[in-house]
Formats: C-alpha cells, sequence, structure tokens
C-alpha cells in the first residue's frame, strides 16, 4: 500500500479548492495578481504566502479568511487521501478539462460555446429516424385496440410508449414525438411540419383535439413551435377527456376542438 502524500494544510486546501472551482495555477494566479510558480510553491508547501496574499486567496477560492489564516502559521499536515473527494470523471474527459484550463479565459469560453454548438448538433443527428411504416404500425396496433374495445372483443392493449425521432417523409427528416396511452394517442410536430399530421389522420381519422405547444430540440437553444394532436378512445367518456387534458397545462381557450361534447365543456369551463 503506497504512503499517502502528506503537504501542509493549506497548500492542500488551496489546491482542492482551486480544482473544485475548475481553475488552473494560472487561473488563479491571475485572480491573485502574483505568479504561478507561486501557486505552485504554496501547495507544495515551499513558500508561505503573505497575510495579504492569504486573503486574496481566501476571496478567489470563496473560502473564509478567518479560517484560511491561521493554517499559514501552522505546522499541520493534511493528507490528501483525508481530504473531501473531488467530482470523478472518466479518463478522457478530465483530458480534456486538463486542457481547456491551461487556455486563457476568453479564449475558453469561445471554444467552449464552439463545442457546445457541435455537440447539440451531433445529438440532434443521433435521434433515431423512423419509417411511414414503423409509424402506421403503431397507430394500426391502437386502432384495433380501440376498435376491440368497442365491440368487447377485446384485443392485447398497446403498451405505454413515447417516441422521439425524425420521420422520413419524401426523403425529408421531419422532427415528431409521440405518446401511446391506452386511452389516447398524441402526436407532435414542429408549426412548420403541421401540414403532415393529414398522413397520421389517414390512419387514425381525424384528431379530436389540437394545441400550441414548445419543444426542446438537442441543437436548439430555444423551444420550438410545435402543435400536438389527440385522439381519444372512443370508451373515454367527455369528462376524463377533459380532466386529461388540464393534465397537459394546454391554453384551454385557444384549442382546435373536433369532438362536438368536449368542445362544449370546454366552452363552459372557459365562460364561468
Amino acid at each position: 500500500m503506497s504512503k499517502p502524500v502528506v503537504t501542509p494544510a493549506l497548500g492542500n486546501l488551496i489546491r482542492r479548492e482551486r480544482l473544485k472551482h475548475y481553475l488552473s495555477q494560472t487561473d488563479l494566479a491571475d485572480l491573485v495578481k502574483c505568479s504561478t510558480q507561486m501557486i505552485g510553491l504554496i501547495e507544495k508547501g515551499g513558500r508561505k504566502p503573505s497575510q495579504e496574499l492569504c486573503r486574496k486567496l481566501a476571496e478567489a477560492l470563496k473560502i473564509d479568511p478567518e479560517y484560511l489564516l491561521p493554517l499559514r502559521d501552522d505546522n499541520l499536515s493534511l493528507s490528501i487521501e483525508e481530504t473531501p473527494s473531488l467530482p470523478s470523471y472518466p479518463e478522457d474527459i478530465q483530458r480534456l478539462a486538463d486542457l481547456l484550463l491551461l487556455i486563457e479565459e476568453n479564449a475558453r469560453s469561445l471554444i467552449l460555446e464552439e463545442i457546445s454548438q457541435s455537440l447539440e448538433k451531433k445529438l440532434y443527428q443521433l435521434l433515431p429516424t423512423f419509417t411511414l411504416h414503423d409509424i402506421r404500425q403503431i397507430i394500426q396496433d391502437v386502432r384495433r385496440y380501440w376498435a376491440s374495445t368497442v365491440t368487447a372483443a377485446v384485443s392485447a392493449s398497446p403498451e405505454s410508449d413515447k417516441k422521439v425521432g425524425h420521420l422520413i417523409v419524401n426523403e425529408i427528416e421531419v422532427y415528431f414525438s409521440l405518446e401511446v396511452i391506452e386511452e389516447y394517442f398524441s402526436f407532435t410536430l414542429l408549426h412548420e411540419d403541421k401540414k403532415h399530421i393529414q398522413l397520421i389522420e389517414g390512419w387514425l381519422d381525424e384528431y379530436a383535439l389540437a394545441y400550441s405547444s414548445e419543444v426542446s430540440i438537442p441543437h436548439l437553444k430555444q423551444p420550438m413551435k410545435a402543435m400536438t394532436y389527440l385522439w381519444y378512445s372512443p370508451m373515454l367518456s367527455t369528462i376524463s377527456r377533459y380532466h386529461s387534458l388540464q393534465s397537459t397545462n394546454a391554453d384551454i381557450t385557444n384549442i382546435d376542438c373536433k369532438d362536438p361534447q368536449l368542445k362544449w365543456l370546454l366552452k363552459q369551463s372557459t365562460a364561468s
């Protein structure tokens, strides 16, 4: 068993807090107006900082100076193994973090912004792709089950499911999300793609209602305007449909409702 590395308590604490704030020795030196070499010596116990520098270090690292200053003149040593552990990252991520900490702050911010945008685009591209056949199969299972509940020859209920991805329509990728629950089926399209809802209506009849919503897409910073369409099981009562709609937080004053009974109930609720 290797012997724990022992450093003076002050240096060990400064190193721990510096890493906790994701600062390089150069970053910390810039904040307290001293050399990088001085920070290195303090952390290794080779140099005792002045009281003024101690106060600057405490301010930069958000440590109570009254806690830090006594350690300056204390000969106590503190094992690195005894200090609270820092977050543990996979080796490749830690290597990237160490490299970024070597870069000047303004340049680092620009690089991180570029990396973030690139990563968001990549995540969007990684969304699964579905064909029209895939979606049609899901809808046929829902329709088959709903029909069986009316005829009393009940078939297996569709599994509750949520899917988000790209739908290939005429060789174009269309963002969508859907949700399958025993009592209802929802389908969401971006506003610019809402014309494609006709495909779904062709397989599941006209939607019961539709409302505006917002969706967060990985490669975009701002949510996108979308339309969410709902179909209900014929066995679900009007009042149950109304309650399920309330759970969506949709603006019930601005809903395109095709269900006459539900439309009447919505009108009464907004009038009261």
